[in-house]
């Protein structure tokens, strides 16, 4: 995960503060702020921080928290990391897909899944 983010701001430049001031990207100046007084590794371990991983239980936890907190109704889940084998992108998928889905839905949160990923996993 931490060689996604270094990959996405030296592509984006996020940490350079240039989308500071510009609508709908102010969160990106927050970033920029925080590179200033943190180190390379510890803005990793804040972006590692965001995303849900762990175990079926565990990513269940970080999804309710992340609900409980800010009361979204879309989730947009990362299965490949640069570097991840395809196996083990399809191993997660089909983990989140049998053991987590199932409890959100079981939860009364509507669930659906968009076969996109699943066909450019299988085409690669």
């Amino acid at each position: 995960m931490g060689g996604y983010w270094a990959s996405a701001d030296a592509h984006y430049n996020f940490s350079d503060g240039h989308l500071k001031n510009v609508k709908g990207y102010e969160h990106y100046g927050v970033i920029a702020d925080n590179a200033k007084t943190t180190t390379p590794d510890q803005a990793v371990e804040g972006f590692i921080n965001l995303q849900v991983a762990g175990t079926p239980d565990q990513c269940l936890e970080q999804i309710s928290a992340m609900r409980d907190k800010v009361d979204f109704d879309h989730l947009i889940s990362v299965f490949s990391y640069g570097g991840m084998p395809p196996e083990l992108t399809e191993r997660s998928m089909k983990l989140f897909a049998s053991e987590v889905m199932p409890k959100l839905q079981q939860e009364g949160v509507p669930v659906t899944a968009e076969p996109a990923a699943e066909v450019r996993l299988a085409a690669k």
